[in-house]
């Protein structure tokens, strides 16, 4: 059947767009859990825009509504293998130029480059470096809007080489940069990459300087968290926060800032007066680097970390703040910032998620441990209990009903596991 005489051309080609363009928008909230505002991870594309190609080569009509419709070679998936093959690079001109200006969304994979060939290293960085500038021409990185790049250190950075030295900047709005593993590289500084982004996805990269633009959201996962990858994103214009899959040093206990001293309180002083644009925050999966016999040095250490993240400051603008796989250690101290004197009060905050959260130290010390839940963010409207153990669970909807009716009073109703419950 020729459906260009059944469907006209307009319906052909927005049905070609659905078929198409499946990228991006990845959300990380489940079923009946409380959305985040958050980075967001790319997707990967299919390779090199394999949907498109097929549809434009069924028949002549497809392929003349495919290749007159730009917005369906939008988004290109490139590797090792096409960046560095010269055929291949002429292909992927040519598919560039079929997008005829409109926003770009690149795929860039380097998984599969051969870094264990150490003879041939040096030369490969070479050509990756080249070719991906020969490629990436002024015309096309002008139009790049979101960038997922995936490789191990060394590579990655050469390829990142081909956005840093042109001379147009591109305006990225989603970035997404996947190393293998980190192991103590030099932290990257996005505002020579991409200076317009507004959604930074980091696994495995440590980065130093943020772009400075309105409303940043900033994921960070799979790293090791000092003060040089994660301290940035809190202090500076960054709205959305969250800390994935990472690990707290112990090292962090010996430099507190809540201890005595002078360089201590000189550095808690200047740390009260740094200013936080910080809406929402998520912590998910904490780890510490230390083991069972070391509790009280971890507990020590994550409320550094939380003091560090959660600063006086950011009480100002904290709205939204996410609890998500967190362990008794890490949640015991959390519970220890809260306990610090002078009180620490985030007024602002209005929504509290608690999912997969080990509530309770020992079976004695839940209800006190809500009561400093109460007094850090007393004015909650929203809460979100999920996965949480049935006294845990009790305990808290006890403190939430009480007799004087006091217990965040702005607050009408409780979502448990998805189900509202009233007070």
């Amino acid at each position: 059947m020729n459906f260009s005489k059944v469907f006209p051309i307009e319906l052909i080609c927005e049905i070609f767009n659905l078929v198409v363009h499946t990228h991006h928008s990845v959300t990380d909230s489940a079923p009946g859990d409380a959305p985040f505002n958050g980075a967001k991870r790319l997707e990967v594309l299919k390779a090199p825009i394999s949907s498109t190609l097929t549809l434009s080569q069924v028949c002549q009509v497809w392929r003349a509504v495919a290749l007159n419709s730009p917005v369906l070679w939008q988004c290109l998936r490139l590797t090792f293998e096409t960046i560095s093959d010269d055929a291949l690079i002429l292909v992927s001109k040519e598919l560039l130029l079929r997008s005829r200006g409109l926003p770009l969304h690149l795929d860039i994979s380097l998984d599969d480059f051969p870094y264990r060939l150490v003879e041939l290293r040096d030369a490969l960085m070479h050509k990756l470096h080249y070719q991906a500038l020969a490629l990436l021409t002024g015309d096309h990185l002008c139009r790049c809007v979101s960038l997922r790049a995936t490789g191990s250190h060394a590579p990655l950075r050469h390829l990142l080489g081909a956005f840093i030295q042109r001379e147009v900047c591109a305006p990225i709005k989603w970035l997404h940069l996947e190393q293998a593993a980190w192991s103590g590289q030099t932290p990257l500084n996005l505002p020579n990459i991409a200076p317009q982004a507004t959604s930074v996805y980091m696994k495995s990269t440590p980065v130093g300087i943020y772009p400075k633009t309105k409303d940043l959201a900033i994921l960070l996962s799979n790293l090791t968290l000092r003060r040089a990858t994660h301290w940035a994103s809190v202090t500076g214009s960054a709205t959305h926060v969250a800390f994935r899959n990472v690990t707290v040093p112990l090292t962090r206990s010996h430099q507190t800032y809540t201890e005595g001293g002078v360089e201590n309180r000189e550095k808690r002083r200047a740390h009260l007066r740094t200013v936080s644009a910080v809406r929402t925050m998520e912590f998910q999966n904490l780890l510490g680097a230390v083991g069972s016999r070391y509790e009280i040095a971890s507990v020590i250490c994550f409320r550094q970390f939380f003091h560090e993240s959660l600063i006086p400051s950011m009480s100002k603008t904290l709205q939204e703040l996410r609890f998500v796989d967190i362990g008794r250690l890490v949640w015991a101290g959390f519970i220890a910032l809260c306990m610090l004197r002078p009180s620490l009060v985030l007024a602002r905050v209005w929504k509290l998620t608690l999912k997969s959260v080990e509530v309770g130290v020992s079976p004695t010390s839940i209800d006190e441990e809500f009561t400093h839940l109460v007094r850090l963010v007393p004015n909650l409207k929203e809460l979100w209990v999920v996965n949480m153990g049935p006294s845990e669970r009790d305990a808290l909807l006890g403190k939430w009903r009480g007799r004087s009716g006091k217990t965040w009073s702005k607050l009408s109703e409780v979502w448990i596991d998805g189900v509202v419950v009233g007070r």
